[in-house]
């Protein structure tokens, strides 16, 4: 036997009593019995609020604790007598607002779950501005809605601060007999700080023969996968050292120049690397005093 509800909608749970007299039972009883575990447990019902022959207990708002079976225990002067399992499918979200923390320019998977799936629906992904779910551009490359092990899931590629916020998923479904329902749940997403190389002086002077030190800091997530310096010299850009296999906490990268005579005069960058992403420091300038320029 089965019993089906929207969550957080009213029903009755009742079997029958057949063939028994009334002055024969002692106590009547329900137990729930959690899917897929073995765990039992009692439920506490008014007997008084049932007929004697047909013992019911009410739930008022139904919820992902209440999808399981049921079984009524009839306690007699000899014996028990045991229904048969009455499954109750509660169908809907499970409302659980999560948060995601996910890394500038890679890919945000939001999920919701079932309490127990219709066979029909349809699904919404929305943010306060728009309905996500239905923006397609022309490539369709940033969302993606989809079941993904029977859940509904959204895909954002590409992620940057744009995509922080608060996505809500909506469902309506069809029960049969009872008509149609909707339910939603929401998700927050933060999208890390972007990839960015900064340097704190953009000047600096060296004497002819002595050494200075360029210093650059490279923040963001994810790091970067590579950081290297440059020097622009005209047209053409000549690779000064590079740092691989970066640690995710290292974030000052410095260049440092020995016995500094004209030709390394001018301007120099740092520049991290991330797939395809770069990002330039700005112009970092460097004189020589005492040199023939």
């Amino acid at each position: 036997m089965k019993f089906e509800v929207a969550r957080k909608q009213r029903i009755i749970i009742e079997c029958k009593i057949e063939d028994v007299r009334r002055d024969y039972i002692k106590t009547v009883r329900w137990v729930k019995k959690y899917k897929n575990l073995e765990n039992i447990e009692k439920l506490h019902v008014d007997m008084n609020k049932y007929e004697w022959w047909k013992p019911s207990f009410e739930i008022l708002f139904a919820d992902k604790k209440d999808s399981c079976f049921y079984v009524c225990i009839v306690e007699l002067q000899d014996k028990e007598l045991w229904s048969e399992e009455i499954e109750l499918c509660v169908y809907g979200l499970i409302s659980d607002h999560r948060e995601y923390d996910v890394n500038f320019a890679t890919r945000a998977v939001l999920q919701c779950h079932w309490i127990d799936m219709p066979l029909l629906f349809t699904v919404k992904w929305s943010t306060p501005g728009a309905v996500v779910s239905e923006i397609h551009n022309e490539d369709n490359d940033k969302y993606s809605c989809m079941q993904v092990d029977k859940e509904p899931t959204l895909y954002i590629f590409n992620a940057d601060s744009c995509d922080s916020g608060r996505y809500e998923c909506s469902v309506e479904f069809q029960i049969d007999v009872l008509g149609s329902f909707s339910d939603s749940t929401y998700r927050t997403l933060k999208v890390c700080k972007e990839l960015s190389v900064t340097s704190a002086k953009t000047f600096y002077i060296v004497l002819l023969n002595g050494f200075v030190t360029l210093k650059c800091t490279v923040s963001g997530n994810p790091p970067p996968h590579l950081v290297y310096w440059i020097k622009v010299e005209d047209d053409s850009e000549i690779m000064m050292n590079k740092f691989m296999d970066l640690s995710n906490s290292k974030t000052e990268y410095s260049l440092t120049i020995n016995n500094a005579d004209d030709n390394d005069q001018g301007v120099y960058k740092c520049i991290a690397i991330y797939n395809d992403l770069e990002i330039k420091s700005e112009d970092i300038h460097l004189s020589v005093l005492g040199g023939n320029v």
